[in-house]
């Protein structure tokens, strides 16, 4: 009972094998999705996509084009109980059929930060303190110099940030005009609050 142990809290994560395409008349994509995040309670989500299935001529023709691996990714992206995704199985990933580990690269493209999940051990992240831009660099101070630090970049304040890195130091050299903010991680991967936005003109 699934359900139950996320409402129970049990669960550190919970992964949905959600490997029907988008639009199936019995086991539609996203009405599965709807339902386990519905249903996850407080536990986090990642999403399991049948990346197997591209490219094999006896499954539907959305998994001919992985496309619809982008379409999966991009709705599961809208719904912030949703942490992340995962492949099944990785032994496909060579194989490539229709592009599909291509898209998956692109998908990726740019650094990440790994979600927190489970039970925290660690002292928590502290907020970066003293946030400046300098001559080209953006600085800061923090508390625990085991953390790592996050930087974003925002190309305005509308727009969805992106991580420019992920690394352990106290300054980054930047070029482009915009909005930059930093956390920190811990050893757990826990996520400190986020600066305010610095802007770069």
């Amino acid at each position: 009972d699934v359900e139950k142990w996320n409402r129970e809290g049990w669960l550190d994560v919970v992964i949905p094998q959600l490997y029907q395409e988008i639009g199936n008349q019995h086991n539609d994509y996203v009405t599965n999705l709807r339902w386990w995040v519905r249903n996850s309670h407080d536990v986090p989500v990642m999403v399991g996509h049948g990346f197997y299935k591209f490219g094999d001529p006896t499954m539907p023709s959305a998994f001919q084009s992985p496309n619809e691996l982008q379409e999966q990714f991009d709705i599961s992206y809208a719904n912030d109980k949703i942490v992340g995704n995962s492949q099944y199985s990785a032994k496909f990933f060579r194989q490539n059929k229709v592009g599909v580990t291509d898209k998956l690269a692109e998908i990726y493209k740019n650094k990440a930060v790994m979600p927190f999940l489970g039970r925290e051990t660690a002292s928590a992240p502290s907020k970066p303190a003293s946030v400046k831009m300098e001559s080209g660099k953006l600085k800061w101070s923090t508390e625990n110099q085991n953390d790592l630090s996050v930087v974003y970049y925002f190309s305005d304040k509308t727009k969805k940030g992106e991580v420019v890195d992920v690394f352990k130091g106290n300054e980054i050299a930047v070029s482009a005009e915009g909005f930059y903010c930093v956390s920190t991680l811990n050893s757990d991967n826990k996520e400190s609050e986020v600066s305010d936005l610095i802007a770069l003109k």
